[in-house]
């Protein structure tokens, strides 16, 4: 008999029927604007983001008050009530499948241990935001219920690899289902017998785990006193990263030439006039940033002597954080400043330049994608990265696993 992982462990859970799951399914709350977050509950009534995010059917109150929470546990009840979800009160692992045109990841749907993450075995790469980590902390409680499924990645294990593309291939899926991104869902359940001893006996050989998206989620859990969240573990390899972009509103008092003057401290500064290739934006590898201003593309790159080996100083986004953002743009804190906008990294190039010509005065900013080996050597090194640094896609969908607490 395989010893068990002494972290990671099967679950319990509440899930969609198998007819209403493509219904139920919903992005994670916070990559929703709230008038993107009324428009996705109008097309998709049954959508759990309206219980995730139940500020947006109280666009008038307060997004913490009392009364928002309460109407996120009555929907809950409401829908357990009906039948839209049915409890598997056998433990089980789950393998989650999402597809795209360019990939296709499959990762193991499980309970992690809080006591891993309290002692690193659970690395992190960012600090939670008190205002965030509270709301999602409440939001457990009043639910009584571990809502948001924990994206983490661990380091290649060929043979969990193999075993999980054996059980895919000849085991029928429980749900199986594309979203409106054009993204397949396919959910297998592996109940007791030999392939779940299989996936033990795999999942004891990994060691360390790391959050790629979820850490607010994460942590609520930890606060909250549960002896283990919700997660989903997917290979490094599996997984795909895009450049996570910013905008700021305005030059900090600069005009056009002195702000690109300052640029030229830190950066190698070069234009579309200079290079045909910047005109699209994109930044074509690690060490160069695009750059939208005034109706123009530009390439900044960090100038050699200002290059560090540090895992965290090293990173493209903490150049423009440090050397751009702090430095001339008088951005001390990423996560409070309010001249700041993170754009998601499915924006393209055309976007980007789309938000600035909207906003005159204003400039942004493209990134190339941070790697997972990248993720890794920060965490590792137990340091952390500016906020937003990453950002995965395809995202998960929210509501297929609900776990008490």
């Amino acid at each position: 008999m395989p010893v068990p992982s002494p972290f990671i462990s099967p679950i319990t859970c509440y899930r969609p029927s198998v007819d209403l799951a493509s219904e139920v399914a919903a992005l994670p709350y916070d990559v929703f604007t709230q008038p993107e977050a009324e428009a996705e509950i109008a097309r998709h009534p049954q959508s759990f983001l309206r219980i995730d995010l139940p500020s947006a059917l109280l666009p008038d109150i307060d997004e913490h008050d009392d009364a928002v929470y309460q109407l996120a546990f009555d929907l809950l009840q409401k829908d357990l009530d009906a039948g839209v979800y049915i409890e598997d009160k056998q433990p089980s692992y789950y393998l989650y499948r999402l597809d795209t045109a360019n990939n296709s990841q499959t990762g193991v749907v499980s309970a992690v241990s809080s006591q891993a993450y309290k002692e690193g075995q659970v690395a992190r790469h960012e600090n939670t935001r008190v205002d965030k980590l509270q709301d999602r902390i409440k939001h457990i409680q009043t639910l009584n219920m571990q809502t948001g499924t924990i994206l983490l990645a661990h380091r290649p294990q060929p043979k969990l690899a193999s075993l999980l593309a054996r059980i895919t291939s000849e085991d029928a899926a429980l749900y199986d289902f594309s979203s409106d991104d054009g993204v397949r869902h396919r959910v297998w359940q592996v109940q007791a017998g030999a392939d779940t001893e299989a996936i033990e006996a795999e999942l004891s050989q990994i060691k360390k785990l790391y959050i790629a998206d979820g850490h607010h989620r994460a942590h609520a859990a930890v606060k909250t006193g549960a002896p283990d969240f919700l997660a989903v573990m997917f290979s490094a390899d599996d997984l795909v990263t895009k450049g996570y972009h910013r905008l700021v509103r305005d030059l900090n008092g600069l005009d056009t030439q002195a702000f690109l003057k300052k640029l030229e401290v830190s950066f190698d500064v070069q234009s579309n006039t200079q290079d045909a290739a910047i005109s699209h934006g994109q930044p074509a590898q690690r060490g160069q940033i695009g750059m939208y201003l005034n109706g123009q593309w530009y390439r900044l790159q960090v100038r050699e002597p200002l290059r560090s080996s540090d895992a965290a100083d090293g990173l493209d986004v903490s150049y423009l954080q440090k050397n751009l953002f702090e430095a001339i743009l008088g951005i001390q804190d990423p996560r409070q400043d309010a001249r700041l906008e993170f754009l998601d990294g499915e924006q393209q190039a055309s976007d980007l330049a789309a938000a600035v010509d909207a906003k005159p005065g204003s400039v942004a900013f493209m990134l190339y994608p941070c790697s997972l080996q990248e993720l890794f050597a920060v965490s590792d090194a137990q340091e952390l990265m500016p906020p937003k640094s990453t950002w995965f896609t395809p995202k998960l969908r929210c509501g297929l696993f609900l776990r008490p607490f």
